[in-house]
């Protein structure tokens, strides 16, 4: 087996696992979880509200603009309220002088982190890379992949949480008939987020067994 086809696969992953451990070392597993709690909810809130706050805004712009600011808009402001509140925790635990046992957890935490990264990263590689040397000679790679349907499972719950239920698509104005020959009103809007977010659950999960079926 060639050192260099899966040497550098390795390293890389590692160093990402490494970077993340260390910074749970130096914040501390308090403001990491608080870090994470944030980010995940700016990203929820951002694609729950952004159609009510373009709403609100009323801008004179494509649908699919006004819904894009008013995501910015949620995100940045859970953010920044995110990082008063890290300032906050981070002196409680100061003065609470647990500072060596939260920086102990952190670095678990971040190593735990650092692995859920490199393995979304390899489940959104597998399609172009499982058939690379490097995947099938990573020593890395196997270990993190036996929890590739946990992720995914997770993945379509938090987007049926965020979204609901997928909508049925129709297939024929009556029997025999496809929408495709149906006459049009006019112009299609722009998908709003609440649209674009039912097309998710699954999706990418279907398209990268696809990609790996043609592949063999």
């Amino acid at each position: 087996m060639p050192v260099e086809n899966f040497a550098i696969a390795d390293v890389v992953m590692g160093i990402v696992i490494i970077v993340s451990a260390a910074f749970g070392l130096m914040r501390g597993l308090a403001r990491e979880v608080l870090s994470l709690v944030i980010w995940v909810a700016a990203l929820l809130l951002g694609i729950a509200f952004a159609d009510s706050v373009a709403g609100v805004l009323g801008l004179d712009l494509s649908v699919g603009l006004q819904t894009a600011i008013g995501f910015a808009i949620v995100f940045v402001a859970v953010l920044v309220g995110g990082a008063l509140a890290q300032r906050f925790l981070g002196g409680l635990v100061e003065s609470t002088g647990l500072t060596g046992t939260d920086r102990t957890l952190g670095l678990v935490f971040g190593t735990v982190r650092g692995a859920a990264v490199v393995l979304v990263a390899l489940i959104l590689l597998r399609p172009f890379a499982e058939s690379r040397d490097w995947w099938s000679e990573s020593l890395i790679a196997p270990p993190l992949l036996t929890f590739e349907n946990e992720v995914m499972e997770l993945f379509d719950l938090v987007m049926d949480a965020v979204s609901g239920p997928a909508e049925p698509q129709p297939v024929g104005l009556d029997a025999g008939v496809s929408t495709a020959f149906a006459p049009r009103a006019g112009p299609q809007p722009v998908a709003s987020m609440k649209q674009t977010r039912r097309l998710l659950p699954g999706g990418w999960r279907r398209l990268a067994a696809n990609r790996r079926d043609f592949g063999r």
